[in-house]
């Protein structure tokens, strides 16, 4: 028999008599599909979901491409593992080892992306969730891409992708029962929905190019692993060549929209929105709905100012009310503040605005800082605090007007330069606090005192005693404590809205209590825009500081294809308004970046909190500072890349994730053949492995070609490895006995018998006889 010629093109039948080892059939009942054609799939899989989640980490700056990467290649290793299940016995067992497998997926897919471990203990889940509601608040008015130092908006803008994406990879290797396609289907439209949510949240650019990319990758998943191996290019040429036609189509399309989302309504006109404006400090009740109030076209984003809560009356910051007698000191601080001719020291400051109404009905028209003019509203009526009202009929939808107003945005160090207030005649109303007396604490009927706050740099011993004697005692000394290095009225300011920032937390869920600050300071510790607003402006009055409380809304997101900036309902924010001489009323937002309002967003071009000083528009030289830390030199201000960017890096993530599932796959692929090596199962391909070979180094072997003519025709000292190998080969098939067939060994001593000498000779070699063991023929 060792004579037998080697057919070409088909195995041989193993010789009578000789044993031989066969791979055990799939138990009967087990009705699960062919197992995944993991070649094909997985590298498809990393290539859709390495796209998807690329959009997501180039959602915030620096990107997370790193952790990014590494959740991927934890959810393609379970990816893999998931197929090895395809090989276990028993239904049960399987189900069991599947869904362990997919927990565990997606537990370590979210802890590379960065989750903190130590949430995951049950005993924290109610801390998780509410740290995630937090992020998720903080995406809806965010600048993308986001470059914040929030941990859970970075959080929530990263972690949606691994967990999508890990899904789909339980779902596309799940070892189901009967078909497949259902299951692979649903996988894809995960991976095309995480792609789709992070190109939403932030343009990419290039969109035909992604475009294409999807489809031909989307086609190849679809079709490739049911298709001959034959017709697999043809058709993704095919998709590629449908996706190139499109493009006139495509370009035609990319117009004005065809339908307005925004403000269609299934039952007639969209509903108004309407806010109250005075503070109440309990749990937040604005409408957070995405409704777009109204776009701004302005080249300079401010913050829009409904109304100027002046008056603290022991509780709560409210709008003093007219014909209210124990309002009447705050009434009459409106006009006494100098200001009238500010604009004309710092014209650069004054700037313009259009507005156009949309779903926002108020009797207050929205203006920014001291509006000196209002242009489309008729009877409008003019506050010195900047604060307009409409005398007619509100606004309403389709209203368009423009104003002019004065909006102070000085450097750090024109700032810090104002000199202090020293009139009580002209700013004593501008640091009135009602303090409750000692019996307030458990009757809130009680009446409050309207006490005028000693200006900074001056001291009275019985407005200070008054104030230590009241519930607010505590209050006092903590803004005494965050204030006790700083020289001037401006370091105060920034010491109270820095620790505010960086000591407290945001949460839309507060509970009710009869001193609302007193507690947001000393027990709960957390609350939203009202509990951050309300206590600067309180501490700053109680250090003889004028402020006062403003509530309106955040600049809003910028419209990439009008250039307007659109307000929608969850902008509404309270910020605080603080007086400097010779420059006027500056805003500051003490509110961390959690915030649903996009008060954070603005970059160096606006002197507020943590923003760096805004150009000097007087042409005055400043020096700079940083605000929150007297006496230090301040960094240049950092502002956000625009939306779309390169697609670069994209591509680079694409390159580097499919190429470790390549080397993956090249593992699985050279442990699964080794196996097969070993358990003697292999022969038949290894013979037809030794054919090719031998033809790709000029061997003519004719169909009669005997393993014994080719062990013959090996001859010489460099050809000991293939005679060796055809030996083994021989014996094992025909010889009497149980002789193991060639492994590991041999297979490395023909490949250097193979390769002769030069890189193109051993790269030829590694080809034809791979480590591992042969491919199936």
């Amino acid at each position: 028999m060792s004579g037998a010629a080697i057919p070409a093109g088909r195995p041989l039948a193993p010789a009578r008599g000789v044993a031989r080892t066969t791979v055990t059939a799939r138990p009967v009942g087990d009705e699960r599909a062919p197992r995944p054609a993991l070649v094909i799939e997985l590298p498809l899989f990393a290539a859709l979901a390495a796209l998807g989640m690329a959009q997501w980490a180039r959602l915030v700056s620096p990107s997370s491409a790193g952790d990014v990467a590494a959740a991927l290649g934890v959810i393609c290793v379970a990816a893999v593992l998931s197929w090895a299940l395809w090989f276990v016995p028993g239904r049960r067992l399987t189900m069991f080892l599947a869904l362990g497998l997919a927990l565990a997926a997606g537990l370590g897919a979210l802890l590379v992306a960065g989750l903190p471990l130590n949430l995951l203990a049950p005993a924290r889940w109610g801390q998780l969730h509410d740290r995630i509601q937090e992020g998720i608040g903080g995406i809806e008015q965010t600048q993308l891409p986001y470059s914040g130092t929030d941990l859970w908006v970075r959080l929530a803008l990263v972690l949606g992708a691994p967990a999508l994406v890990a899904l789909a990879g339980t779902l596309a290797f799940w070892p189901v029962k009967r078909s497949r396609a259902g299951v692979r289907a649903v996988a894809l439209g995960l991976l095309l929905t995480a792609y789709g949510v992070g190109a939403t949240l932030d343009n990419p650019g290039a969109e035909a190019f992604w475009g294409i990319v999807l489809l031909v990758l989307s086609v190849a998943w679809l079709w490739a692993p049911g298709l001959a191996s034959g017709r697999r290019a043809p058709a993704v040429a095919v998709a590629v060549a449908a996706g190139v036609l499109s493009l006139p189509l495509v370009a035609r399309l990319n117009g004005p929209a065809w339908w307005d989302y925004q403000s269609w309504s299934w039952f007639g006109a969209q509903p108004t929105v309407t806010f109250q404006w005075d503070h109440d400090y309990g749990p937040l009740d604005w409408p957070r709905d995405g409704t777009t109030l109204m776009t701004v076209d302005t080249t300079r984003p401010l913050y829009w100012k409904a109304s100027v809560l002046d008056r603290f009356d022991g509780y709560r910051w409210q709008r003093a009310a007219t014909g209210d007698p124990a309002a009447s000191a705050e009434l009459r601080a409106r006009g006494a503040i100098p200001g009238s001719r500010l604009e004309q020291l710092h014209p650069g400051w004054v700037t313009d605005a259009t507005f156009e109404v949309r779903a926002l009905s108020s009797d207050l028209v929205i203006g920014a800082g001291i509006t000196d003019a209002v242009e489309g509203v008729q009877g409008t009526l003019e506050s010195p605090d900047g604060t307009l009202t409409a005398a007619g009929e509100p606004l309403a939808r389709g209203d368009k007007y423009s104003i002019i107003s004065y909006v102070p945005q000085p450097t750090t160090d024109q700032l810090r330069r104002a000199p202090a207030p020293r009139s009580t005649r002209r700013f004593g109303g501008s640091t009135l606090l009602g303090i409750p007396g000692p019996a307030a604490e458990t009757d809130s009927g009680t009446p409050r005192l309207a006490t005028s706050m000693p200006l900074w740099g001056t001291s009275d011993a019985q407005t200070t005693s008054l104030l230590l004697a009241s519930p607010y005692a505590d209050t006092y000394r903590l803004a005494l404590d965050w204030t006790a290095g700083a020289r001037t009225p401006y370091d105060a300011v920034r010491a109270i809205e820095g620790h505010l920032r960086r000591d407290f937390g945001y949460t839309p869920s507060v509970p009710e209590h009869l001193y609302p600050l007193q507690a947001f300071l000393f027990s709960d510790r957390a609350g939203y825009c009202q509990q951050f607003a309300g206590t600067m402006g309180l501490m700053l009055r109680m250090l003889g500081i004028p402020a006062r409380v403003v509530s309106g809304f955040a600049p809003g997101s910028l419209d990439d294809v009008s250039g307007n900036y659109e307000v929608h309902d969850f902008d509404a924010h309270s910020w605080v308004e603080v007086y400097f001489r010779g420059i006027g009323w500056v805003t500051f937002d003490p509110t961390p970046n959690a915030a649903p309002a996009e008060s954070q967003r603005l970059g160096g071009d606006f002197a507020t909190a943590f923003r760096g000083p805004a150009p000097n528009p007087t042409g005055q030289q400043a020096t700079g500072g940083d605000p929150g830390q007297p006496g230090k030199t301040s960094e240049p201000a950092v502002t956000a890349p625009a939306a779309g960017g390169s697609a670069w890096p994209v591509v680079e993530i694409v390159i580097g994730t499919l190429a470790l599932a390549l080397a993956g796959l090249i593992a699985v692929v050279s442990w699964r053949r080794r196996r097969r090596l070993l358990e003697g199962v292999a022969v038949e391909d290894q013979i037809d492995e030794l054919r090719a070979a031998l033809g790709r180094l000029g061997w003519r072997l004719g169909p009669g070609t005997t393993l014994l003519g080719i062990e013959r025709r090996a001859t010489g000292v460099a050809r000991v490895g293939i005679r060796r190998y055809v030996a083994a080969l021989r014996a094992h098939r025909y010889a009497p006995g149980s002789a193991p067939p060639p492994g590991p060994a041999e297979r490395r001593a023909l490949r250097r018998a193979l390769s002769g000498g030069g890189p193109l000779s051993r790269l030829r070699a590694l080809v034809s006889v791979p480590p591992g063991g042969p491919a199936r023929s």
